[in-house]
């Protein structure tokens, strides 16, 4: 489960007087992700391996699907073209 942290103001480097000053209508925020360890290891490691991988398989699964779709539509433009 991912938690967000909201309201980390986020600030622009400015490395030269040249650089053309941003103010954004509003303040860039940063939306941090983490999960809530379920056990913390012994010496303090909280990943637990098990989810991390369940959701690294999730990923691929939808990438390879997105894959799958995308292909399909170029295969029917690159038909229509021909």
């Amino acid at each position: 489960m991912a938690n967000s942290v909201t309201g980390k103001q986020l600030s622009l480097a400015v490395t030269s007087a040249k650089h053309i000053a941003i103010q954004p209508p509003n303040s860039l925020t940063v939306d941090l992700l983490y999960r809530v360890p379920q056990q913390a290891a012994m010496d303090g490691n909280t990943v637990d391996m098990d989810i991390e991988r369940s959701h690294f398989a999730d990923n691929s699964v939808k990438y390879q699907t997105d894959l799958s779709i995308l292909n399909g539509q170029i295969k029917s433009m690159m038909a229509v073209m021909q």
